[in-house]
């Protein structure tokens, strides 16, 4: 008789970015440009909202929520542009994040690039020309620091060009300072479902959202009734992954369905959801 053990969810409670300094924050849901302005830079292809005539292929029409800004044209080689009003960021530290997607048509493809300027719009320095097939959305971020020298008249322009590619899709624009600690658990990576097990090793993946290195983590995880708490001494970077294993297995010798549960602690880190 074959035994059955399943680990019918997995639950990671963890820390996110709404610990994080938030500067700047659009997710199109009340429509586009929403806080940006728009530019046309050649031609006149407008960014659109919501999710009626999105062309993006077999991509979802948004990344989170009921509206995304899409750009979509059959003039080639339009560009028009998505501008932030001013923004200040005299500290350094400062990171962009967004969720794009724009995929290939039969060899066409179009191209989102990200400019920052330091002197509210007079002059752009490029950060990124995103020239890849993305059939789906995906989660993008900048650390500013690494392309310039950021000033308290910031502004960041996305520029959609377009040669009859799938639509190029931008939801969740978020300009923000993380938190000095933040930690993250991203991931259960053992034990996993399976048939036959017994006493089985219990290790998760943290990532460090912060800007402080962390040197100490408090970790549990709750299997069934089963639980374990343990202090971890690290080394994670800023950026930077590790993973934890717990030195007490869980035992998973009894057949059955099984609920798995971890989260982390890490001391300054203010959000424990």
């Amino acid at each position: 008789m074959k035994k059955l053990y399943t680990i019918v969810s997995i639950l990671l409670l963890a820390a996110t970015f709404t610990n994080a300094q938030s500067i700047f924050y659009e997710d199109f849901e009340s429509g586009v440009p929403g806080q940006f302005t728009q530019e046309y830079i050649f031609g006149t292809t407008n960014w659109l909202g919501s999710t009626a005539g999105m062309t993006l292929g077999g991509s979802d029409p948004v990344f989170e929520g009921d509206s995304s800004a899409h750009m979509y044209g059959t003039n080639t080689e339009e560009r028009t542009g998505l501008i932030t009003p001013s923004l200040d960021m005299s500290a350094s530290g400062y990171k962009l994040g967004f969720a794009h997607t724009q995929g290939n048509w039969a060899g066409d493809q179009n191209t989102l690039t990200i400019h920052y300027s330091g002197d509210d719009g007079t002059t752009w320095t490029l950060i990124d020309s995103i020239v890849d097939n993305v059939p789906n959305y995906i989660e993008v971020e900048y650390n500013l620091d690494d392309y310039v020298t950021t000033t308290a008249t910031s502004k960041i322009r996305f520029t959609g060009y377009v040669t009859w590619g799938y639509a190029i899709g931008l939801d969740v624009v978020n300009v923000f300072l993380p938190a000095a600690d933040d930690a993250e658990l991203t991931n259960a990576v053992e034990p996993a479902n399976g048939c036959g097990l017994g006493s089985e090793t219990v290790a998760i993946e943290v990532f460090n959202n912060g800007l402080n290195t962390i040197l100490s983590i408090d970790a549990t995880y709750e299997v069934g009734i089963e639980s374990e708490s343990e202090t971890f001494t690290v080394n994670i970077a800023a950026g930077e992954t590790d993973t934890l294993y717990f030195s007490v297995p869980a035992d998973l010798s009894v057949v059955g369905i099984y609920d798995f549960t971890s989260w982390i602690e890490l001391t300054g880190d203010l959000d424990l959801t």
